[in-house]
């Protein structure tokens, strides 16, 4: 654009277009384009496919290396392959990743963060280190238990276990235990299956008991958990006020004390966990939320000690109505394209086998998300403010300037209007939102427990009409475990 043909007075306007222009139209790849293929691989059952595609992702050949640095995107890639190797039963390169991502991955504490750290959390646009809700890290150490309960590490177990622990009550205890109690449950089920395996029966009895409060509540749970009232005596004082227990505990007392081998004998011989996932979470994609509509969320309560003050909410509607300020653009949750509603069945050695209880991870993230959305979006709107009010200012000075200079020619307003325009649209193109999220996460992870014989056994699990075979060999005297989840 040739410059030197403008008016002195209006080439810094066509200088800043021309930037923005260039800022709006060179947009670069978000994480979520990154990943697309490979969630498109793994819904046409396709694991293998998915993982070569992250592993280019990564810059690595094959699944046994490490990238030479786990910046920005890296760490969370890191995470998506350790799901997909847990897909293809390799839980011992699994279950390094994910200790990997475990010591790397940084979380947003929203409810002690002020304005800018949120709104940056909101707009970081892969730029910067990724910051994973709550509900990231209890998965991440949910499903680490997998991964060496299937291995038979059930002292690795533990340790995930008690970091599932430290993780719950650090996010849970008080704002979002109410809206996540499906993956409470599930975790702490799997850290008693992990300390049960161990024979450090009272603390499985204290995991169980939590799982059985948080509404998982299958047959053998309830036998298990009398059981280990029978043996362990737990529950009288500890538990007292557990609305939730009190029967179970009642029926323990009636039944009086066992041995541990009666408790062995009853509940760990041949003992077997099948997990079934499938599905994907939705995930994340920037949408440009009207303001009105951006100004109802920020109302609806928030979980921090931040929300947008009446002062920026009068001026957000000031704007709003003078056309100044449109939209907001917000991350929002999204699953087209994904699998959806997986039909799962399961059979051992050609008989039915009934599955036992479901947790529905994507309800619980969707929920956990819209109990984040009004503090995000107060932040969001803050930012946005500051942007049209920026816009305002542009305008009058540049309007002020041509009139002192006394070169006004009766465009100054569509000058004035033209800076401004051009100071919201660069500081609109740096606000893309953060788009990344854990996205091979599972859907719905259902748990089935049977007691099986010792020796081989062929499994097998249909999801949507695909089968997925093994031959598993089962352990008489500890905790099997059999993971399905290469079909979604």
């Amino acid at each position: 654009m040739r410059t030197d043909l403008w008016p002195p007075h209006t080439r810094w306007l066509a200088i800043a277009l021309g930037l923005l222009a260039l800022l709006v139209g060179s947009g670069c790849a978000s994480y979520t384009d990154h990943v697309r293929d490979a969630q498109r691989a793994i819904a046409s059952g396709q694991p293998e496919l998915a993982i070569e595609i992250v592993n280019a992702q990564l810059k690595v050949e094959e699944s046994r290396e490490l990238p030479d640095d786990l910046d920005k995107n890296r760490v969370l890639m890191l995470l998506e392959r350790a799901t997909l190797l847990q897909a293809l039963d390799q839980y011992a390169l699994s279950a390094r990743d994910m200790m990997i991502v475990d010591q790397r991955l940084d979380w947003l504490d929203i409810g002690h963060s002020d304005a800018a750290k949120i709104a940056r959390y909101v707009y970081s646009d892969d730029a910067g280190g990724y910051r994973a809700p709550a509900y990231e890290r209890l998965m991440l150490n949910t499903l680490n238990m997998v991964n060496f309960l299937a291995l038979g590490d059930a002292a690795s177990a533990r340790v995930e276990a008690r970091r599932f622990q430290l993780m719950e009550s650090y996010f849970l205890d008080e704002d979002e235990r109410a809206v996540m109690p499906g993956l409470l449950g599930l975790g702490n089920y799997l850290a008693g299956a992990s300390f049960e395996a161990s024979q450090d029966y009272n603390s499985a009895v204290r995991f169980y008991a939590r799982a059985w409060i948080h509404g998982v509540r299958p047959a053998d749970l309830r036998e298990r958990l009398i059981g280990l009232f029978r043996m362990t005596r737990y529950g009288a004082n500890e538990l007292a006020g557990r609305d939730q227990l009190a029967q179970l505990i009642a029926i323990a007392q009636a039944k009086g004390a066992i041995r541990i081998i009666d408790y062995q004998r009853a509940h760990q011989r041949g003992d077997t966990i099948i997990l079934v996932q499938t599905g994907m979470v939705p995930y994340r994609k920037a949408h440009r939320v009207p303001i009105g509509e951006a100004l109802a969320y920020s109302s609806h309560g928030s979980r921090t000690r931040y929300s947008l003050s009446s002062a920026d909410r009068v001026h957000a509607g000031s704007l709003a109505a003078r056309g100044v300020l449109t939209w907001v653009n917000f991350p929002a949750l999204i699953d087209y394209g994904l699998p959806s509603g997986s039909r799962a069945t399961l059979g051992i050695n050609g008989q039915p086998v009934a599955l036992g209880f479901s947790t529905n991870v994507s309800s619980q993230v969707a929920e956990a998300w819209m109990g984040l959305v009004p503090t995000l979006m107060a932040a969001a709107l803050s930012r946005t403010i500051v942007r049209a009010v920026a816009g305002q200012a542009t305008r009058a000075a540049t309007n002020a300037a041509l009139h002192a200079s006394g070169k006004a020619t009766g465009l100054e307003g569509v000058l004035g209007w033209l800076a401004g325009a051009a100071v919201e649209g660069t500081m609109a193109a740096t606000d893309t939102p953060d788009t990344r999220s854990w996205t091979t996460l599972p859907a719905q992870i259902v748990i089935s427990r049977v007691k099986l014989d010792h020796g081989l056994h062929v499994m097998e699990v249909n999801v949507n009409g695909r089968t997925d075979r093994k031959s598993v060999g089962i352990y008489t005297e500890r905790l099997n475990v059999v993971n399905f989840s290469r079909l979604r």
